[in-house]
């Protein structure tokens, strides 16, 4: 009985924070979407990053551009993560920037780092799905190794 309680909690737990991440971005992401189509800008970034024992947010908010969009969610909880929305931002530069967040995080004594990078030159799907899968793809990437993980990827 308690397995199945468990997972139900899980489960809450996971629909939860979809709901949370896709009123949180649906607005941000629609107008970088909405950009892009109008060449305004080439590509964004989307990063989902966490660490334990350390305070992430204040590394965030000290090493963004102004113009980086940052989000916490799970806020005050062993799952806090955060997501960060760079624009005109390529994998090269967010390479760069990715080096120099585990750079202050490690030097910070921070655990379980867990960055996932996406850049975003189209996208195909709804915005939900893009959102929902970006997730999907942070959570597998958090659940795969708990010590320290940063992956790359692009969506065309």
């Amino acid at each position: 009985m308690n397995d199945i309680y468990e997972k139900n909690e899980l489960l809450m737990q996971l629909i939860n924070t979809s709901e949370t991440l896709i009123k949180e971005l649906e607005i941000p992401v629609k107008t970088l979407s909405y950009l892009m189509k109008h060449d305004k800008i080439e590509s964004f970034l989307c990063m989902f990053i966490s660490a334990k024992n350390i305070d992430l947010a204040h590394i965030l908010k000290k090493e963004k551009r102004k113009i980086d969009r940052l989000f916490t969610f799970n806020e005050n909880t062993d799952e806090t993560f955060y997501v960060l929305l760079c624009i005109n931002t390529k994998v090269e530069g967010s390479y760069k920037f990715s080096e120099r967040l585990m750079r202050h995080i490690t030097l910070g004594k921070g655990k379980e780092i867990h960055c996932l990078n996406v850049e975003i030159k189209g996208i195909s799907c709804t915005l939900d799905e893009l959102i929902l899968n970006v997730y999907n793809d942070y959570l597998e990437l958090r659940d795969k190794d708990k010590t320290k993980n940063v992956q790359f990827k692009a969506i065309h």
